[in-house]
């Protein structure tokens, strides 16, 4: 408001204000005049550009036409001269497509508004197509018998009646052509004469134009000024509110990044320091099994060792999670039996099912393949999880475990495996949230039945690494189905015998031969283990640290060596790499990992640092027989 009556206040303004008044009105009624003439230009012009493009839409027309004859003649001397019968077949298959083309093409011609001269052409191709294409198709017929005779007479049809028709055929298109480049030309000069008297009219507008142009600038200048600066001042304010979100978007992502491995940390210490004591509890359980029990001190040590398992099996699926939130966790692709896996699966959670009464079945059909490749724990895992919801929620009746085969070739099946119970059911209006963490189908289920509520969306998601999809079918006082459908590769069955070799050549066995170091900092796990290797025929040293261990190695020959990760004074990744450093080239003690350690990165630390491999705790004699088995001679060998 300020610029524009700063500008109105000038002198120089207001003494032309008059004088411009006018000078628009001249140039309005001029403008009004060019407009008009232009007009009338413009809508000649239009009528001139329309005939133009039906004009060489027509050449286009014609030269493709004459294109095609071309093409068929050709054609057809080629089907004369080659004795191969696909490529003759090929050939005429051509010269069909050819045959329609050029029908379509001409009919469309046809359809055009055409001038007098165009017709007489056309009357002219009329009485030359009759001839041409029936003596082509003979001449084809003739040519495809793969006679001489039949090839000579082909030729001749060739020469006396296609070729010569055909050169009047393309003399004809030459004349159209000829005729619609005759007709374009007058066309382009009209409309070049348009063209011309509307630039000169555009030009004389342009003079007065530019009068106007010169004086509105003045004004238009300041203006832009004015809005250069606005906008500069919005651009620096902009870029100051960028920067500071910019800003607070890389700290939340800081934050984010410190969260989720302060969480990681968090979740392997919390593993690590249960699992340590979870190792006493359940190995001395393991010890104390061994022992002369009477029936009641059975079932108690029973009882302690199915309540350690299931404990430890809720640090798993926290664990679990955690990884596959993280997408850390990754899949084995080894051959296994899905129908033994199936059936061990059950027959550990039979002791579960026989205490409620339920009866537990198993539908393996007929059609579905034995051997796969993929992961058999996780498998195991999804099918231990809906399995034992099924029997948890199920009252009376039966859990059935069913797999059928959806479809399969040579390499890949695709499988349906479904669990099913009679229970109480599920409502539908539950039924969306139950594979998310941390949810059941109601609040009291936890109260009643257990659980973390993560058992259904640790499935989820690893079904969803296998490449699947899960879901259920429920009906509220009816039972439910759980079902989960993959596809995994197939496994032939000398493939599997050859893996199985490998399997049944390490048979865990309870008596070994050799001397073992077992190193441990924790007194109970010390007993634990020193015990177990002293059941299966081992003598066995103890040390408290990496260093004493080192020590000791130096001193004595052992034929394998147990070690522990966390210990004071010196770990056991250092101890592993100065025996690794020190050991003479042609000799190799296996070093096996005793850890609470259940990450795959602290894997990874105790393979890069030396170990051999890595047994976890809480562990069982038949972790440690197994490991034996791959590393020690069996007593009976």
């Amino acid at each position: 408001m300020k610029i524009a009556k700063w500008i109105k206040n000038l002198p120089l303004v207001q003494n032309i204000v008059p004088l411009v008044s006018m000078v628009f009105i001249g140039f309005g009624l001029l403008m009004s005049f060019i407009i008009y003439t232009n007009n009338q230009n413009l809508t000649d012009l239009e009528k001139v550009i329309i005939q133009l493009a039906k004009e060489s839409h027509k050449m286009e027309i014609n030269s493709e036409l004459m294109e095609l004859a071309r093409s068929r003649t050709r054609l057809t001397s080629k089907i004369i001269d080659i004795e191969d019968v696909f490529e003759q077949d090929e050939i005429n298959m051509k010269l069909d497509v050819y045959a329609s083309q050029f029908a379509r093409l001409r009919t469309k011609f046809l359809e055009l508004d055409l001038a007098e001269p165009e017709k007489i052409i056309l009357d002219k191709q009329n009485s030359i197509v009759p001839i041409i294409l029936p003596a082509q198709r003979k001449a084809v017929e003739l040519a495809m018998s793969n006679d001489l005779n039949s090839k000579a007479k082909a030729q001749q049809i060739l020469y006396e009646v296609v070729l010569p028709g055909q050169d009047e055929m393309i003399n004809s298109f030459t004349d159209l052509i000829e005729y619609e480049s005759k007709v374009i030309d007058d066309l382009s000069k009209k409309s070049q004469l348009s063209i011309s008297t509307m630039n000169h009219n555009s030009y004389r507008l342009f003079e007065f134009s530019l009068f106007i142009i010169v004086l509105i600038s003045f004004i238009v200048i300041i203006r832009i000024r004015k809005i250069q600066r606005d906008l500069l001042d919005y651009h620096n304010d902009l870029e100051k509110k960028v920067d500071k979100r910019t800003f607070e978007l890389n700290q939340a992502m800081q934050l984010a990044k410190k969260s989720a491995i302060a969480k990681s940390q968090f979740l392997a210490t919390m593993s690590h320091e249960i699992r340590t004591p979870m190792n006493g509890v359940l190995g001395m359980a393991q010890l104390l099994e061994t022992t002369k029990l009477d029936k009641t001190q059975v079932n108690y040590v029973q009882s302690i060792l199915s309540s350690g398992k299931l404990l430890l099996s809720i640090i798993n699926d926290i664990l679990d999670f955690s990884k596959l939130d993280e997408n850390k966790l990754q899949l084995e692709s080894i051959c296994f039996d899905l129908k033994k896996l199936s059936t061990e699966v059950l027959k550990l959670l039979e002791t579960k099912s026989n205490e409620k009464g339920l009866l537990l079945k198993l539908d393996y059909s007929g059609d579905v393949q034995k051997y796969f490749k993929g992961d058999p724990s996780r498998l195991s895992q999804i099918l231990f999880n809906l399995i034992g919801n099924a029997i948890k929620f199920t009252e009376k009746g039966h859990v059935k475990l069913s797999v059928h085969c959806i479809s399969f070739d040579s390499e890949y099946s695709k499988l349906r495996i479904e669990i099913e119970d009679t229970g109480l059911g599920i409502e539908k209006d539950k039924q969306d949230n139950l594979f998310q963490s941390f949810t059941q189908a109601d609040s009291s289920t936890t109260r009643n039945f257990g659980g973390t509520g993560l058992g259904l969306a640790i499935s989820k998601q690893l079904v969803s690494l296998m490449g699947g999809e899960i879901a259920v079918e429920s009906q509220y006082g009816k039972g439910s189905i759980f079902f989960f459908i993959i596809t995994l590769p197939v496994v032939n069955e000398s493939e599997h015998d050859i893996q199985n070799d490998r399997e049944n050549n390490s048979i865990i066995d309870k008596k070994f031969i050799g001397h073992v170091l077992l190193v441990e900092d924790v007194l109970m796990n010390q007993k634990i283990a020193e015990a177990m290797l002293k059941q299966m025929g081992l003598t066995c040293d103890v040390a408290s640290d990496g260093g004493e261990a080192v020590e000791m190695w130096r001193k004595n020959a052992y034929d394998i060596i147990f070690m522990d990760c966390r210990m004071p004074n010196m770990d056991g990744y250092e101890a592993t790499q100065i025996i690794r450093s020190e050991e003479p080239a042609h000799e190799h003690i296996p070093v096996l990992a005793l850890t609470a350690n259940a990450t795959k990165e602290d894997t990874e630390t105790c393979i890069s640092s030396g170990m051999d491999e890595v047994i976890l705790k809480p562990f069982q004699v038949s972790d440690l027989s197994s490991a034996l088995s791959r590393w020690l001679n069996l007593a009976n060998q």
